[in-house]
Formats: C-alpha cells, structure tokens, sequence
C-alpha cells in the first residue's frame, strides 16, 4: 500500500464531515462535483524489478463517490445485476480512486518496456489508468473515510496489496494496448467451416473424407489491440473474482479499431497435426499417398509402370478432365507438384483465418464494459500469473486452467462457459449445444463499442431457428445474418460488412444403414459427397472399426454467403426491395454451393 496524503491534498467535498450515504453529497455539477480531481504534488513510482508504474507530477486523483443504486461507473466496475460490485446502497458506500500511469523500465534495466511485454504507448501519459475501489459503512464522515483511504491506497501493481485487499474492494489496472491470450479449437470444427477453400488445388468434384476428431484439437494465441481492464475483486474465503473486460478506449485516439492477429502457439505441434491432415487428405483425394501418386506419374512418363499405376493415373487424368490433352501428363504432373506446394500451407493458413474469423465475429459481439474472461481463483494462484496478467497475458493462466494445474470457477471465456471449442453453432464461437436446439428461437442483437470521440462501431446480428424431428433423430435449422463495421463510424448501410449463414444439424442417438445412406443422398444435392464415392463410403462406415450403425452421430451442414457477397444483395435487397431480389438470392445460394 501506498501513503498518497503527501501527494495529494484532500479538497472540496472530500473534506466535508457529512456521512457517505448522504445525497446531498458530491451530486455533481461545478459546485459539488463528482469525481473530486484533485492533481499531484509530487511524482510517485510503483517499482518492480523491471518494471515502474509511476503517478506523474502532473497526474490527477479522480475520487469518486458511489452511495445511491443509480450512480454511474464510468468503467463500468460499479452497477447493478451483473456488475462486478453490486453495492448494497442500504448499508454501503463506495470510494473510487483513480489514476493514470505511465510505464518505464525500472533504473538499470536499460531495454524498452516492449522488450519486457509492455506496449510502447504506456510509456505516454493518456494510455493507462489504475483504480481502486474501497467499501465503507455509508454511515462513516468523508473525511474520515477519505483520510484512511489516502493513506493506505492499494495498487494492482503490488502482489501484496491484492493478498491485503479487503472482501468487496477491487483493484483496476486500464490500458489502451494488447490482450494476449489463447484459444484451444478442435480440426473437425475448423474443417467443417472451411475445407472449400482448399479446391483451387483439387480435382472438383471431390469427396473430402478426414476423420478428425472433436477431442483432437489445436491451440492458438490470440493477440488483440484494443481497450482492456484487468479487475480483480477480492471475494470470501481469500478467493478473488479476476476479470479481463473490454472498456472505452482512456487515449485519445478517435481513429483506433480492435485489431486481431491470431498464431499457432505450438508451432511444432501445429506442423506435427497440419502433415498428418495433410496425409488424410490426399488419401482421401487420389486413394493413395503422395509417394505412390508421385512414383505411378514418373513410371507412366518413363513408359515403364506397372497396372495399377497406369491405372491410378488414367484415373487422375479423367478426374482433373485432361483425357484426350496432348501434355496431360505434364499437365498432371504440374497439378501434383501444386499440391505438395501450395496445400501445406494453405492448410494452416485456412485454420488461422477460419480462427481469426471466428473469433472476431464473437470479440465484437462482447459489449463495451463486459468480460472477455471472468473466473473465480485462489488469491495465492492469482498471484503466480501477476506478473503475465499485469501485461494483459493470460495464456499461461488460460492453459493451466484447462490442465487442472489450479482449481477454479469459470464464470465465462468469450461469452461462453468452456475453455475448449470443440463445436460451434453460427458464425462466431458459440458453442454447439442440443440445449439450444431444442427450442424456436428468433433474436436480433446489437453490440455498440463507443471510442474516445463518441464515434460508434456496431455489430447486429439476427438469429431465427426451429425445431425439427426426422427419422431417428431431431435437431434445428438456423438462419444467421451478421453485419459488423470493421472500423468506427457513421453507422450506415454502406459502413457495414454482412455475412449470412445457413446451417442445419442433426442428432441421431442411433445411425441404421438406411438413416446412413440418407444422410449421404442429402450430401450428394449439397455437392459435399460425390455419387461414385458412395459405394466406398457406404463399405467404410457400415463395417470393420470405422462402423458408425448403431452408434450416436451428429450431422451438420453449413452454408455461408461471405461479405463480398452479401454486400451488393443487401444493398440492392435496400433500395428495391425484398419481392423483387428473391432471384438475385436464388443466385447467389447458387454461387455459394461447393
């Protein structure tokens, strides 16, 4: 804790023997304002080992009192319902102290701060702001209260003010700068989001036949820009609720938007998964592997294959449509050598995207002031990432708590109650449940994010769904429209970016041949199944260990219309109306379709 009474003098109501819980104290206004400013007389540094957070000369103490349910938080730490304090207004008061921080590298550690995991921008007056927030008996005096505090002001800076921290006060650390955090995503769900990018390289038409599954997953990290408050609240029994939430941005900045860059974390690990897809899908494309496709080529050039290569060939040469082609076997060749290009790293670069895409679609529908991460931990286990949380890190807290290193409660991670996406349902991360899927639901939400300048960035999403029984099984069909504005603005048609999906699952708690052989018919008409594939794909999954009868299975098919796409049809849809544009639509369903 902190002695800040030599730094900072009280003044104007700060000084008023009136009891906190009066309302005729610090209503606002020129004459009783709240916040009380009160400036710095001095400079004063929070030091670490390689790291200082200084209050500057010329800093100022905002003190904010909060005695009646309707009192306004500007950070948004303070509220009602879902607020991470709830005052009971009855018998409490609360005093808000807050200031903004600058970050240095402590004396004699002669790096920049970017080099010890801080953002350069902290280092400038304007991009940081820490706060503390103490309960009181309303019934104590200002003064009182105000003397005690500024005496012994806690910090999130010191690990030893948050074991101190008294039940109900928390502790704030806001910055303008980055999140850097993690996120653990099964292939299956990428995949079943995105392996049409791969056919630029394949023979089209083709049945994709991998078997990923849902346990078998990757992880990444996840790096954002944007505005972010670590809070930590202190809770009983020396737990503390940690959360990381979005805020409004404390820079000046009008023109900054949330940026995303998302990367494997295990890189090793990650090129381990993407060769073993790698060596699915060519199998499930040629039948055979690389080698085997490599060598039937170069012996049908050299004149001196055998049948079966001959064989593998010729069925090559039909599949990519070059029968009759002078140089088909050059041409193949080529195609080949594409693949073993291009396709391995188009695999990973087609799970990073799909990833980023999703992830940004759920960051941007998190309201302003709400919790990216929220989890109850142990004030001992807090303390063992201070040092990564203080650089807004959470990815070694993220996979410890996903390993059972430490116990903990999970409130929500991306407005959802898992660590681990192994299914999704719509555009973002929501993830799948036949919970959900048992109801009609129709929702239209919108999620607005104001900067510094009051200028807005809105993300709307309408959702409409039903119920559905067929066969052996039940599920729901989900129609999901989302239009986001990649940067803030004037909240506009034209400033919009729109997406449209449609997707249909199945739950069937026992596959029988004919239920099996449907669901591969209703593959066919989406084009993911070719019709001769259907011998061998049938002989696959009714025998040996790949048998799924009699086994529960969930069928999923996803249609998704991108932005480019979408824009020109809605704003046509906008200017002449929907009647007239259902066979623009038609069309574009069309287009859409492998």
């Amino acid at each position: 804790m902190a002695d800040l009474s030599q730094v900072f003098a009280a003044a104007g109501s700060l000084l008023s023997t009136k009891q906190l819980k009066d309302t005729t104290l610090m209503t606002g206004g020129d004459n009783d304002p709240n916040p009380v400013k009160l400036s710095a007389e001095k400079a004063l540094p929070f030091t670490l080992p390689d790291v200082t957070f200084n209050i500057n000369a010329s800093a100022e103490l905002d003190v904010m009192l909060f005695n009646q349910a309707t009192d306004n938080d500007p950070d948004g730490v303070i509220g009602t319902q879902d607020a991470i304090i709830a005052p009971d207004t009855a018998t409490d008061a609360y005093l808000k102290y807050a200031a903004g921080i600058t970050v240095s590298a402590t004396a004699g550690v002669n790096i920049p701060i970017a080099s010890i995991g801080f953002d350069e921008k902290l280092s400038v007056s304007g991009n940081a702001a820490a706060a503390y927030y103490k309960q009181h008996n309303n019934g104590d005096a200002m003064n009182t209260a105000f003397v005690g505090d500024i005496k012994a002001i806690k910090t999130v800076f010191i690990p030893d003010d948050i074991t101190s921290l008294a039940e109900g006060d928390a502790l704030t650390f806001s910055v303008n700068g980055s999140l850097k955090s993690d996120l653990k995503v099964s292939w299956s769900n990428i995949f079943s989001q995105s392996l049409s990018v791969l056919g630029e390289y394949l023979p089209t038409p083709v049945t994709l036949d991998l078997s990923l599954s849902p346990s078998v997953s990757v992880e990444f990290i996840v790096e954002v820009t944007d505005a972010f408050a670590l809070v930590i609240k202190k809770l009983a029994g020396n737990q503390c609720l940690l959360s990381v939430k979005k805020t409004k941005s404390v820079s000046t900045d009008t023109t900054a938007s949330a940026g995303i860059d998302i990367s494997f974390k295990d890189s090793d690990a990650a090129k381990t998964q993407l060769t073993a897809i790698y060596n699915q899908l060519i199998q499930s494309v040629f039948g055979n592997s690389i080698t085997d496709v490599n060598t039937a080529l170069a012996n049908v050039k050299s004149g001196i294959a055998i049948a079966t290569q001959n064989e593998l060939v010729n069925g090559l040469i039909a599949r990519y449509n070059l029968g009759g082609v002078a140089d088909a076997i050059d041409q193949l060749i080529a195609k080949v050598n594409a693949i073993e290009q291009y396709v391995p790293n188009l695999i990973g670069d087609v799970a990073t995207a799909t990833v980023k895409l999703n992830f940004s679609y759920e960051y941007k529908r998190i309201d302003l002031e709400k919790d990216v991460l929220s989890v109850n931990i142990a004030t001992t286990d807090l303390l063992n990432y201070h040092d990564k949380l203080l650089r807004f890190d959470i990815t070694q807290l993220l996979s410890d708590m996903r390993g059972g290193v430490i116990p903990y409660q999970l409130n929500s991670y991306l407005n959802q109650k898992t660590l681990t996406i192994t299914s999704t349902w719509g555009l973002g991360l929501t993830v799948f449940s036949f919970t959900l899927l048992g109801q009609d639901i129709f929702t239209l939400e919108n999620v607005v994010n104001e900067n510094f300048a009051g200028a807005q960035q809105v993300s709307t999403e309408g959702t409409q769904q039903y119920k559905w029984v067929f066969g052996n099984g039940s599920g729901s069909w989900l129609s999901q429209i989302n239009g986001q504005m990649p940067a803030y603005g004037a909240s506009t048609l034209d400033q919009f970016d729109f997406t449209f999906l449609l997707s249909t699952a199945l739950k069937n708690n026992g596959v029988n041949a004919d239920e099996l052989n449907t669901y591969f018919d209703f593959a066919v008409v989406w084009d993911a199944v070719q019709q001769s594939d259907l011998g061998a794909l049938t002989v696959k999954y009714t025998t040996g260990t790949s048998s799924i009868l009699n086994q529960p299975a969930t069928i999923e098919n996803k249609l998704t219309f991108l932005p480019a796409l979408m824009k020109p049809l809605i704003e046509k849809i906008a200017t002449t109306g929907w009647v007239n544009n259902i066979p623009y639509l038609t069309k574009a369903m069309s287009a859409a379709l492998p």
